[in-house]
């Protein structure tokens, strides 16, 4: 089981590689979506450079999940022949629109595509339909109950790989359409602070727990207003066979991923070196805390309808 990490910005993804954490995620944010830290084409050659020199372990992959349309096509080609000109430094390419792979079916890059949509992942089902469009890992939604993730892993293909976000906020929704802005414009309010800095923190009148809605180029977002932990199923998922756990650092602070990458890390270790215990993951969901936001840590949906905290009425 691998870890997969989105770093802050530049300097963290120098630490990061200086960790040899297992992956590294990085967004240009003209082809990315939900990412703290836009990497440029020119930083992320000074990253390969560093890289090299350092002769890091870290695999290095790029994250292009934002959705295209026609006038796009061309600057997204532009940026695909770019990464295939260093396609030796890249062991995947995270994508959502079949824009992507259908690009490089077209010009003949070899790139390793993970397919991540957020929440359409739901079924072993699907896979079949992967492997023919030289799709061979994906990430699975995060609304899926345990049994479901169960099943799925226990009927995936040979050499299939299958990721799961298992720290940090979770996609709840993504619209093009510039929620916020529209919103401003109809009620005339240009004083309210959070329309200014484009981000809200809402909920129905009768729940509990807050979601978080903002905006950018990319349109409207979405998320939990609670911080997903799953340390106590890490054991769990490894010996089922899954393959790659995300750390999502979007609206956290600096050095967050590299903290709970290092959590998470030591958890994995503990269970190759057969001295898991349940004890020591209570001690880390605490040590998680430090670094969270709002110090709201749940299971979600893995760990139950009760565990859905946005669902949780008053």
């Amino acid at each position: 089981m691998e870890i997969i990490t989105t770093p802050f910005n530049f300097n963290e993804a120098i630490e990061l590689v200086n960790e040899n954490a297992d992956i590294i995620l990085l967004t240009n944010s003209d082809f990315g979506l939900r990412n703290n830290y836009n990497c440029t084409n020119d930083e992320l050659l000074k990253i390969f450079e560093y890289h090299t020199k350092k002769k890091s372990t870290s695999k290095i992959w790029i994250n292009i999940n934002a959705f295209f349309f026609e006038q796009d096509i061309e600057k997204l080609e532009k940026y695909l022949n770019f990464l295939n000109i260093h396609i030796n430094q890249i062991d995947r390419i995270v994508f959502n629109d079949f824009a992507v792979n259908q690009i490089c079916f077209e010009q003949g890059y070899k790139f390793k595509l993970h397919y991540d949509p957020s929440t359409l992942v739901t079924s072993y089902g699907q896979f079949d339909f992967y492997i023919e469009n030289n799709i061979n890992s994906v990430s699975l939604s995060n609304e899926l109950f345990l049994p479901e993730v169960i099943t799925i892993l226990k009927n995936k293909p040979k050499d299939f790989e299958i990721a799961i976000q298992v720290h940090g906020y979770v996609f709840i929704m993504h619209s093009r359409w510039n929620l916020i802005s529209n919103f401003k414009n109809y009620v005339e309010d240009n004083n309210d602070e959070y329309i200014k800095q484009k981000v809200y923190y809402i909920k129905e009148l009768n729940r509990k727990f807050t979601n978080i809605i903002y905006e950018d180029k990319h349109g409207s977002h979405m998320l939990s207003g609670y911080e997903l932990c799953l340390l106590n199923y890490i054991k769990q998922l490894n010996d089922l066979g899954l393959n790659y756990i995300k750390i999502d650092d979007i609206y956290q602070t600096e050095n967050y991923s590299l903290n709970i990458y290092k959590i998470y890390k030591n958890a994995i270790s503990s269970i190759k070196n057969n001295c898991f215990n349940l004890e020591q993951i209570n001690n880390d969901i605490e040590e998680c805390k430090k670094y969270s936001k709002n110090k709201i840590l749940s299971s979600g949906f893995i760990g139950g309808i009760g565990d859905i905290l946005n669902y949780e009425k008053k």
